[in-house]
């Protein structure tokens, strides 16, 4: 009875069991394997020159901004640079022969300005002057205007009383009507000498006279020459402040060129040494790949039921192979059979037999992730969430529970043997000579 019961058990357990890691790929979908990962960041080279590093090995650890190499180029060439210089020397001198020119054209212009106003006030004193007889002459005109008509109307009244003839009354009366009107026109001549007084006081004429309308004229003409020669000079300060800025900017270039300090790029490992000391590297040369321990993600192959199975963003779990420790996720990368390039350089790459399969990239929680670390090559699963859930979950923890329980109830007889009946002495005449249990 209990050989049988043991089969039993045998046998189902044995079935149990290989059912379980038959289904259990479908009811606990997890990837083929999975590796620490990170991605890769070169260093290249700059600029041309030898390079001058410290002892910088494979697996070092980098800390952000560390110094990890210096390159010096002696042989920049600096031509444009001189060329910005010797622009700039040319151009200052052409600045301080228009500063002498403008100078001297000022001091022109402000002689020719005094001859203006001087010849402007030497008329007006003219014109001042010529007024001055003018009105003169009206007052004794006008004098004589008067007498001449008091003597016509004594000459009416004396042909009125026919003592006198009547041609010479008449012609008494013209001679004072002359003399009225020769009145009027000096003061209109005196109007118009106020009006040219008053209009070359406020400078409203300038040709007034031959020689001050040339004035004018060579004013005019100087002060153009000197608005001429100003605007030369705002061009050429204009062009050395390009000249200075190109200078400043090929002087940085020139710096960069001539001494560059290699930093590392980001915090995490040496993967790769490319260079020598004292090498000559040129521009774009890699130098070294140092492994992104802050941006380490787990790279994992997957099948592809599993893969039309998940999604970018979806949480996963990485079990760790060394410790069994899981450590909370999530996918940010997924890539096909399609896929030819990657986007993203790891430092382990995929071997040939998974490059038909499909991969994820799952980058670990804050909490699960040290930089300093950086377990790059440590393997283990990425384990997803079944489709089926707590139901599975509790079904297997049935089954597990129920095999153990058929182990624990298992027919197990045991024979208790009991001292022999030479050593009657030690046996207990309770119990009887031959004891088997049996189970329920």
């Amino acid at each position: 009875m209990k050989s049988r019961l043991l089969r039993y058990t045998i046998v189902w357990s044995v079935v149990f069991a290989a059912g379980y890691f038959a289904i259990s790929p479908v009811l606990f979908p997890r990837s083929i394997e999975a590796i620490i990962n990170a991605p890769i960041e070169v260093v290249r080279a700059p600029i041309e020159g030898r390079i001058s590093s410290p002892s910088i090995r494979t697996g070092q650890y980098l800390r952000h901004g560390m110094k990890i190499a210096d390159i010096a180029n002696e042989r920049v060439d600096e031509k444009f640079l001189l060329e910005m210089n010797n622009n700039i020397a040319t151009a200052t001198a052409d600045i301080r022969s228009l500063d002498s020119q403008s100078h001297r054209l000022e001091e022109q212009l402000q002689q020719l300005r005094e001859l203006v106003d001087a010849s402007n006030r030497n008329a007006i004193e003219r014109l001042t002057s010529q007024l001055g007889q003018k009105q003169l002459d009206i007052q004794s005109q006008a004098v004589e205007r008067d007498l001449l008509v008091e003597e016509a109307h004594r000459a009416e009244r004396l042909a009125d009383q026919q003592i006198k003839s009547g041609a010479e009354a008449i012609r008494a009366l013209r001679e004072a009507e002359i003399a009225s009107y020769q009145v009027d026109m000096a003061r209109e001549e005196a109007e118009e000498l106020k009006l040219r007084i008053r209009a070359l006081q406020q400078k409203l004429i300038t040709d007034f006279d031959p020689s001050m309308s040339t004035l004018r004229m060579r004013e005019n003409e100087v002060a153009e020459r000197l608005a001429q020669k100003r605007s030369e000079r705002e061009a050429l300060m204009l062009s050395i402040a390009q000249y200075e800025q190109s200078a400043h900017a090929e002087k940085l270039r020139t710096e960069r060129l001539r001494q560059v300090d290699l930093t590392a790029p980001v915090e995490g490992r040496v993967w790769q040494v490319a260079m020598t000391d004292s090498e000559f590297v040129q521009e774009g040369d890699t130098l070294i790949e140092v492994a992104n321990c802050a941006a380490e993600v787990v790279t994992a192959t997957v099948t592809g039921r599993v893969f039309n199975a998940i999604s970018l963003g979806q949480d996963v779990t990485f079990v760790a192979e060394s410790d069994r420790v899981h450590h909370q996720g999530v996918i940010v990368e997924m890539s096909g059979p399609a896929s030819r390039v990657d986007s993203v350089r790891y430092a382990i790459r995929p071997s040939s037999n998974e490059k038909k399969e499909f991969r994820i990239a799952v980058r670990l929680h804050e909490e699960s992730r040290d930089p300093e670390a950086c377990g790059i090559g440590r393997t283990g699963k990425i384990v997803f969430d079944s489709r089926f859930g707590s139901q599975i979950e509790l079904l297997t923890a049935g089954i597990k529970n129920w095999i153990d329980g058929i182990w624990m109830n298992t027919a197990q007889a045991r024979v208790l043997d009991l001292p022999s009946s030479d050593d009657r002495s030690l046996q207990d005449p309770m119990v009887p000579a031959r004891l088997t249990t049996v189970s329920n």
